[in-house]
């Protein structure tokens, strides 16, 4: 019984060293995968680039906007400034279907609209303007 005992507490240390020889369990590293963010990217990833919208792009994601009654103004002041990160308290809505009939590139960002009726496109993943659309 006592070399029974013996073997297991040589085993169990043996084992503990090659934990601490090689600074990662048995067999190597493990590499986490995360979720991804909305854009699909990890979010280790500089921030996305601002989508080329055409002008009539614009005015279509304007529009469908300032239509939907339903998302209230942001009160909050911050600078509208593309690659400036928006505060976190911001609300952000997806863009509503007919914005995204017209601009499928502006699919994976988010908005809010400003006190002087500006729409705001947020890259939800860095929190950064990706675009402001003004009327």
């Amino acid at each position: 019984m006592k070399v029974f005992v013996a073997a297991i507490v040589l085993t169990t240390a043996l084992g503990g060293a090659a934990v601490a020889q090689n600074g990662g369990p048995p067999g190597g590293t493990i590499e986490h995968v995360g979720p991804l963010s909305p854009t699909g990217q990890p979010s280790g990833e500089p921030p996305a680039q601002a989508p080329a919208l055409t002008a009539a792009q614009k005015a279509a994601i304007f529009s469908s906007v300032t239509l939907d009654k339903s998302k209230a103004k942001t009160s909050e002041d911050f600078k509208l400034s593309v690659g400036q990160q928006v505060p976190p308290t911001i609300d952000l809505h997806p863009l509503p279907a007919g914005a995204l009939a017209e601009a499928p590139a502006a699919r994976p960002y988010r908005y809010t609209l400003v006190a002087d009726d500006q729409v705001v496109l947020v890259d939800p993943a860095t929190m950064r303007i990706v675009d402001v659309i003004k009327p």
